[in-house]
């Protein structure tokens, strides 16, 4: 077992940071960043591809913004992030793991926790062509004030969302699924969703926003308070199937 612990006056602490190292098992560790500012779990960055981060603690505990447990940038392609604790807490744009412009990364039975103090957090987000990440079997809370995500899929194709228990809960916009301008191919199936909010506009179970063809959403089971349970916004909905959810 590693322990590694970093925290101080100062900020952008950095846990565990891979430039384009390959085929790495990091199993069994645990990772506490603080400092007062952002802070940092793990990085992957450029091309650090067919990596594992299994059965470990990440907590990223910085007083500012922008803390992010588990980080994978560009083109890094087969990476594992399986049964580990991931807490991210701070202000505002607070993520347990940040998927950036890279293909195939699996993301399975973590327990994912963000308790902000303010705005802009999600659990997960997957963004700027990420394509054919599969999401599954995680239990996922996120916390805060406003604009709350449990799972933020942003210009990537081909994930699969699937057998997540996901609850997000705060004043206003409050979100389990966000699907935006996104994703061809994409499956949303089986995931239990509830969001509770304080306000009218509170937020969405599912909302597919220009989302692309030949999306699936089922046999989820969802409860909203305020909000809406499944939203489209400008999507096709002729090219996306919505069948057998449960909706409270």
């Amino acid at each position: 077992n590693i322990s590694i612990r970093l925290s101080g006056a100062t900020s952008g602490y950095q846990g565990v940071v891979l430039d384009g190292s390959q085929s790495n098992n990091f199993t069994n560790m645990t990772v506490f960043s603080g400092g007062s500012g952002s802070a940092r779990g793990f990085i992957f960055n450029a091309y650090s591809s067919n990596n594992i981060i299994a059965n470990s603690t990440i907590i990223v505990n910085g007083t500012g913004n922008d803390n992010i447990g588990i980080f994978v940038g560009d083109f890094s392609k087969n990476n594992l992030i399986d049964n580990n604790t991931i807490n991210a807490n701070g202000t505002d744009t607070n993520h347990a793991i940040l998927i950036e412009n890279n293909s195939q990364t699996t993301i399975t039975k973590n327990r994912i926790k963000i308790f902000a103090s303010g705005k802009d957090n999600a659990a997960i987000i997957v963004t700027r062509n990420a394509d054919f990440v599969n999401i599954s079997n995680n239990n996922i809370s996120t916390k805060g004030t406003s604009s709350n995500y449990g799972i933020h899929i942003n210009n990537s194709d081909y994930p699969n969302i699937s057998n997540n228990r996901i609850a997000t809960s705060g004043t206003t916009r409050n979100i389990g699924i966000n699907y935006e301008r996104t994703a061809t191919g994409g499956i949303i199936d089986n995931n239990n969703i509830s969001t509770i909010g304080t306000s009218s506009s509170n937020g969405d179970g599912i909302r597919l926003w220009y989302a692309k063809t030949y999306t699936n959403v089922t046999n989820n089971y969802i409860t909203t308070s305020y909000g809406y349970v499944i939203r489209a916004i400008s999507a096709p909905m002729t090219k996306i199937r919505i069948i057998n959810n449960t909706l409270f």
